[in-house]
């Protein structure tokens, strides 16, 4: 008959300590700069020239490649589109994760001079026992929120049909972006001796911010949630190891 463990003291402590019933100012303040600083707004805004450059400029022979490797598969032309599409969007996202994860570190330090900043005295305010994310639970999450972005494109596609997706697109982008701005939509250029009508770069930002939007707050939030769900299993785990 196998005799089991005797739980740590310390362990148990941690867990009571970590399983808070409310949330401090400062650890609010500090979620809100990195997930929804660092993890949507600045990768939200760097993503539109970045993701224009691959589509549009150096990165254009990049595009032609993979869409048309994924074409030649039997893939159709809107999904090639959008599998490059969610592909680029995740790059700075997959990047962020490294200033994510230096904050990380030193959040138990900086949710305290938040919580001094904000005059929250709280008996909850430590996060020192809270789980520990590490680059697994980050890359994990990533991971799954690519997955997921790619899988609602798609599913955007089987629903509305690629040309009514392209649609909200080019809405998007003449009546959120260009109308309001008064930029123009289109412009006269010449090729090959004929005028012709061509996007300007204000309304191909503006497309690429009709899916960026939203791939952005989809990965963010999966990437939030992800994480604490993957800390908190490591946690469970841990506990279960001196049973």
């Amino acid at each position: 008959m196998q005799t089991q463990k005797p739980i740590d003291p310390q362990i148990i402590e941690a867990e009571k300590k970590a399983e808070k019933t409310s949330v401090s100012k400062g650890e609010r303040l500090f979620d809100w700069l990195t997930y929804g600083g660092i993890g949507f707004a600045g990768v939200f805004i760097a993503n539109i020239p970045f993701t224009h450059w691959a589509k549009y400029g150096g990165g254009r022979s990049c595009y032609q490649w993979m869409t048309e490797a994924l074409k030649n598969k039997g893939i159709s032309d809107h999904v090639a589109e959008q599998a490059f599409n969610t592909t680029v969007l995740g790059i700075l996202g997959n990047a962020a994760i490294v200033p994510i994860k230096m904050l990380e570190n030193k959040k138990p330090e900086l949710v305290e001079r938040f919580n001094k900043m904000l005059g929250d005295k709280s008996a909850d305010a430590s996060v020192e026992a809270d789980p520990k994310q590490s680059w697994g639970s980050l890359i994990a999450s990533r991971i799954a929120a690519y997955a997921a972005v790619l899988a609602s494109f798609e599913g955007a596609l089987a629903i509305w049909g690629g040309d009514r997706f392209k649609k909200f697109e080019a809405d998007f982008a003449k009546h959120i972006v260009c109308n309001p701005l008064g930029w123009a939509t289109h412009m006269e250029v010449m090729e090959n001796g004929q005028k012709i009508l061509q996007e300007t770069k204000a309304f191909r930002y503006g497309k690429i911010a009709a899916l960026d939007v939203f791939a952005t707050a989809a990965a963010t939030i999966l990437l939030y949630v992800g994480t604490h769900m993957f800390t908190k299993k490591n946690r469970t785990m841990a506990r279960q190891a001196f049973a």
